[in-house]
């Protein structure tokens, strides 16, 4: 009791500083929460790829600090593109510069939860397939993985079955057991090559690299990792899919000191629009890195020079 009493006075302390400091005190019912819904809870949820859930007080007020440090450096939320670029993406989770302070100051003040009756609806979330019912449900055979080594490396192969010419407006991936599954490459495959190396290799699946004839469909980036849900393609923008098509999928998996069972469920969404336009892949790279002994800073570089305004 002593203890509690302790901390709330410490509480009250930092409520009136900051009061007398002119700013109002920052609470997660009126600030925290709108924001963490917003930006966090897709995967900081209940059954979320999250290790653990931020929409209620008490699961946030815990992690207070470490919401502090991770969004003021921009680990969270995670997005690996340029901010400084000068545009937006579609999908993009970042915290404006008002709502990266609101974050700070409720970790700095004391984590207050302010007026409960204030904390709005947490938001809900669609279980299962998020983009709706697909078209197409495909998976792998299951695959056992073993309890403990190194990161797991493992290529599947699946035979679509697919008859007509098909427009891809979208495609949803379910991992299927996502403690252990890190990320997913997904391509296709025309021929019959990769199903080759997975005919070879006992067991689901292969290990080793993805083979060359396995690409991405029309200029699209195919690939899932935690908490993505590419929204489904506009009018014009649906890649074509052939009848006798592979779906190559290669997973990285992260043994969790248990056998694991992984099968991972893919589903595809149709339309009736032909594609209008295709993406241009342009990938930058160097594959000579050499770096000297005791080089502290290697740079490497690529560049390329687009033939019209982008």
């Amino acid at each position: 009791m002593n203890r509690r009493r302790a901390m709330l006075a410490v509480l009250t302390v930092l409520a009136f500083a900051a009061a007398a400091s002119g700013q109002t005190p920052v609470t997660f019912a009126k600030d925290v929460a709108p924001i963490v819904y917003a930006k966090c809870g897709v995967c900081h949820r209940p059954g979320g790829a999250a290790p653990f859930s931020l929409l209620t007080y008490a699961s946030a007020r815990a992690h207070a600090t470490q919401i502090a440090d991770v969004t003021r450096s921009g680990y969270m939320p995670p997005w690996l593109a340029d901010a400084d670029y000068g545009g937006d993406f579609i999908g993009q989770p970042r915290l404006t510069p008002a709502e990266l302070d609101i974050l700070q100051r409720w970790g700095a003040t004391g984590a207050l939860e302010g007026d409960p009756a204030q904390t709005p609806a947490p938001p809900t979330w669609t279980e299962g397939w998020q983009l709706g019912k697909p078209d197409l449900i495909v998976r792998p055979p299951a695959y056992k993985l073993q309890a403990d080594g190194t990161d797991i490396f493992r290529v599947f192969v699946i035979k679509l079955p697919v008859d007509t010419v098909k427009f891809v407006r979208g495609m949803e991936f379910q991992p299927g057991n996502a403690r252990v599954v890190h990320h997913a490459n997904i391509r296709i495959d025309r021929t019959d090559a990769s199903r080759k190396f997975d005919d070879a290799e006992p067991g689901p699946g292969y290990s080793g690299l993805i083979a060359n004839s396995a690409t991405y469909p029309d200029g699209h980036f195919l690939g899932w990792t935690p908490g993505q849900v590419p929204p489904l393609l506009p009018k014009g923008l649906a890649w074509l899919l052939q009848p006798d098509t592979d779906l190559v999928v290669e997973l990285h998996m992260q043994p969790s000191g248990k056998e694991e069972i992984v099968q991972p469920t893919i589903g595809f969404f149709f339309g009736t629009d032909p594609p209008e336009r295709t993406p241009a892949m342009l990938r930058l790279g160097r594959q000579n890195i050499d770096i000297p002994a005791g080089e502290k800073e290697y740079v490497v570089t690529d560049s390329f020079v687009t033939p019209v305004d982008i």
